[in-house]
């Protein structure tokens, strides 16, 4: 048989339990992507340092297509600017860019098993009559791997893969 004070007291730990959940959650919730933020810098500055860059994005813009990262995507890197591209301005910027711009997706983090990785993917975009044609241009992948002693992630490598080129 229940009473009014055994209902409140089983809707207390309740309460208690929800409360518990959502402070461990958020606390865990930020710690991570507080990580995920510094992954992505690290990728960003190791992207920005290929030496075939200049050759692709002449003018040191990155015009980026998608970015599902948890931070904000930066102002620039090592001098290169970026610009995120939408629905709205793509048209426009292609347009102010001689009808070519290399516009870039940058894939959320992948994590498979003591690998972590975050792809740049640009492609070759331009203004033709009724549409914008792209084409995949080449792809570049930046590794972390789990360090057991540490127990995080650390910078591994970044393959290019126009230049099929390892860099540690």
């Amino acid at each position: 048989m229940f009473t009014q004070k055994n209902k409140t007291m089983k809707k207390n730990k309740i309460l208690v339990l929800v409360l518990f959940v959502i402070v461990f959650t958020k606390g865990y919730a930020q710690g991570f992507f507080q990580d995920e933020e510094k992954f992505y810098r690290i990728a960003f500055d190791k992207f920005t340092q290929l030496k075939t860059l200049p050759s692709i994005y002449k003018n040191k813009v990155i015009f980026v297509s998608q970015f599902n990262g948890c931070c904000k995507l930066p102002d620039s890197v090592n001098n290169y600017k970026f610009i995120l591209v939408t629905d709205k301005n793509k048209e426009n910027l292609i347009k102010e860019n001689n009808n070519l711009i290399e516009l870039t997706e940058i894939s959320p983090m992948i994590i498979n098993g003591d690998e972590l990785m975050i792809s740049f993917t640009p492609h070759a975009c331009k203004l033709t009559p009724g549409h914008i044609e792209c084409g995949l241009r080449m792809g570049m992948d930046v590794y972390f791997k789990f360090d057991c002693e540490t127990k995080s992630f650390k910078f591994e490598h970044l393959w290019d893969v126009l230049d099929q080129i390892e860099l540690k």
